[in-house]
């Protein structure tokens, strides 16, 4: 899998931001910003391992992109509440920055 996205890295001319991961690389989420823009890059926040962000400056507004991956069904409630908890805590800053 590294070798791919070493390709990808080279080959397209694409930066990696990763978060965390655990040691059979799965989880996590990921984010591929082409190099052009890659300085409109204002953070990349990774807020638990199924759940981050990138906040890219545009030229009138900042762009908020959102990357999750939900609990399934056969998760426990427990984990599903607290992704649910996660995901209105950060939508509630996302729109107090509007």
């Amino acid at each position: 899998m590294e070798a791919i996205f070493r390709i990808l890295q080279l080959q397209l001319k694409l930066q990696f931001f990763h978060g965390k991961r655990n040691e059979n690389h799965e989880f996590g989420t990921e984010f591929f910003v082409h190099h052009r823009i890659v300085s409109s890059v204002k953070r990349a926040e990774f807020v638990r391992d199924t759940m981050s962000y990138v906040v890219l400056r545009g030229l009138w507004c900042d762009i908020i992109v959102l990357n999750v991956h939900a609990p399934n069904q056969e998760k426990s409630d427990d984990s599903k509440n607290s992704f649910c908890d996660d995901l209105s805590r950060l939508l509630i800053i996302f729109l107090s920055a509007i």
